[in-house]
C-alpha cells in the first residue's frame, strides 16, 4: 500500500473506486466505509474534505494497511471482523496525523491538538454525563474562565456548553439505535428528563428519539422472527 485517502462525511463512491482501479494499471485499490453515526459527530465536522497520507515503509500505518489489503484480497474465516478492526486502526492513525500536522478545521481535533484544551475535552469525553460547568472545565484546562471560553470557541468552533450537548446527543443517538430506552439514555448523558432529551434531539436531528427506539424494536422483532436452520 502506498497511499491512504479519507473523505469524511461522504458515502463510499463506487464509481470513483472503479475509476481509480482503471487508472492504477493493475495495482489493487481497496476501499472501506466508516460510520461515525452521522454528520453531527464532531470527528466528521473537524476534518477537511479529503485527507491524503502517504504510507511510509516500516511505519505502523504501513503494517496495518498491508494487513488490510491482504485480508481484503482473499476470503478467509473471520475476514469481516478483521477488516473492521484494521480499518478502525488506520482511521485512528490518520486522525493522529491530522492532529500533529494541523490538517483540521476548527473542531474536536483542533481542540485535541491544543495542550490545555485537550485536558478539558478528554474530561468531557470520559465523563459525558457529569453536570459540567465552565469553571470546572476551565480549571482542568488550567485557564481563566474568560480565556477558556474564548479559546475554546475559537479553536473548537462552538462554546463548551454547545459542544458538550452535541457530543451527548451523538452518543444518545448511537445508544438509541442499539435499542436503549429514551429514559435510560436521558439519565446516562445528563439530560435530566426524557422531555429535555427529546427537545434537544429533535432540534439537532429533525425527528424525536422515539423514532430510533421504534426502529430498533422493529429490527429486533424481525430478527427474532427469522427462521433458524439446524443441520
Amino acid at each position: 500500500p502506498l497511499k491512504l485517502l479519507y473523505r469524511p462525511g461522504k458515502p463510499l463512491d463506487v464509481q470513483r473506486i472503479a475509476d481509480a482501479v482503471a487508472d492504477a494499471r493493475g495495482a489493487m485499490v481497496t476501499a472501506a466505509s466508516v460510520d461515525f453515526g452521522g454528520p453531527a459527530n464532531p470527528l466528521v465536522t473537524a476534518l477537511a474534505g479529503c485527507l491524503k497520507l502517504d504510507v511510509e515503509p516500516g511505519s505502523r500505518l504501513a503494517a496495518a494497511a498491508a494487513l488490510f489489503a491482504g485480508e481484503a484480497a482473499v476470503p478467509r474465516c473471520g475476514r469481516g471482523a478483521t477488516l473492521d478492526r484494521l480499518c478502525e486502526v488506520m482511521v485512528v492513525l490518520l486522525l493522529r496525523n491530522a492532529i500533529e500536522t494541523g490538517a483540521t478545521h476548527p473542531g474536536l481535533l483542533a481542540g485535541l491538538a491544543d495542550a490545555r484544551l485537550h485536558r478539558a475535552l478528554v474530561a468531557i469525553h470520559e465523563h459525558t454525563g457529569k453536570p459540567w460547568n465552565i469553571e470546572q472545565l476551565a480549571e482542568i484546562a488550567g485557564m481563566s474562565r474568560s480565556h477558556f471560553l474564548s479559546s475554546f470557541r475559537l479553536t473548537v468552533g462552538k462554546t463548551p456548553a454547545a459542544y458538550l450537548t452535541a457530543w451527548r446527543l451523538t452518543l444518545a443517538r448511537q445508544d438509541l439505535r442499539q435499542g436503549d430506552s429514551v429514559k435510560a439514555v436521558s439519565g446516562r448523558y445528563g439530560f435530566g428528563s426524557t422531555a429535555a432529551l427529546s427537545r434537544a434531539f429533535s432540534r439537532l436531528y429533525g425527528f424525536p428519539p422515539s423514532t430510533l427506539t421504534a426502529q430498533a424494536r422493529a429490527a429486533g422483532r424481525a430478527d427474532s422472527a427469522a427462521p433458524t436452520a439446524v443441520q
